[in-house]
């Protein structure tokens, strides 16, 4: 479960004036739940998943990670959760244009010392799951962008991960293929049991989460 309490982060403009991402934000996702977090542009939505993914720190307030205080945790602790536990979705996808699909999502198994034969079957086996059996050998930066996508889901997986943490994961895509990937979403979540959260503002996308959050101005809205 993560739960965070009176969260709170600014960042500088550069000047005297600083921008409040979050204002006193507590949320509570439990296991297995599949939510969205709405909001316009700036109103914190992506403050929120980078602290949830522990790339970023709030100013103040609590974040209970299984009942564990994030603060608390060391930096090799922290990398080690987000190495074997969550799993992220970037928004600009995050892949290596010339690295295969394949090398793509077995990266993160790489990177755990995982044998290579081993981190290239699993590999395979995520990308099979989304539907990407044919495109094992394709560099990333020739797949289309709902087919990159996919790769970063596969990749996201790849680790059995109890949290998945989407940014705007279908901004680039057309209605089809946000379809698609919300399908695929769903499934991930509903036979792995895995915490989906994913930072939209499409209002499409959150009507097939199963919970919405609303934030503006960095603040959780109740309306």
């Amino acid at each position: 479960m993560i739960e965070l309490k009176k969260m709170n982060k600014s960042f500088s403009n550069g000047k005297e004036d600083k921008i409040q991402a979050l204002s006193n934000v507590s949320l509570t996702i439990n296991h297995g739940e599949m939510i969205a977090v709405v909001g316009p542009s700036g109103s914190g939505k992506s403050t929120l998943l980078h602290i949830i993914a522990m790339l970023d720190t709030p100013d103040s307030g609590t974040y209970l990670y299984n009942g564990i205080d994030v603060s608390a945790m060391s930096e090799s602790k922290k990398a080690y959760i987000r190495n074997k536990e969550i799993g992220i979705v970037l928004q600009d996808y995050g892949l290596i244009g010339e690295m295969n699909a394949l090398k793509n999502v077995a990266l993160p198994l790489t990177i755990a010392g995982e044998s290579g034969r081993i981190a290239t079957q699993k590999a395979k086996d995520a990308l099979c799951a989304v539907g990407l059996s044919d495109k094992l050998k394709q560099k990333a930066n020739l797949l289309s962008g709902g087919q990159r996508q996919r790769v970063a889901i596969a990749r996201a997986i790849v680790m059995n991960a109890k949290v998945i943490l989407a940014d705007e994961p279908t901004g680039a895509v057309d209605s089809k293929t946000t379809n698609d990937i919300m399908d695929l979403f769903s499934r991930i979540n509903s036979k792995t049991g895995a915490s989906v959260i994913i930072v939209t503002h499409d209002l499409t996308v959150a009507e097939r989460c199963g919970h919405t959050v609303k934030i503006v101005d960095g603040a959780i809205s109740l309306s």
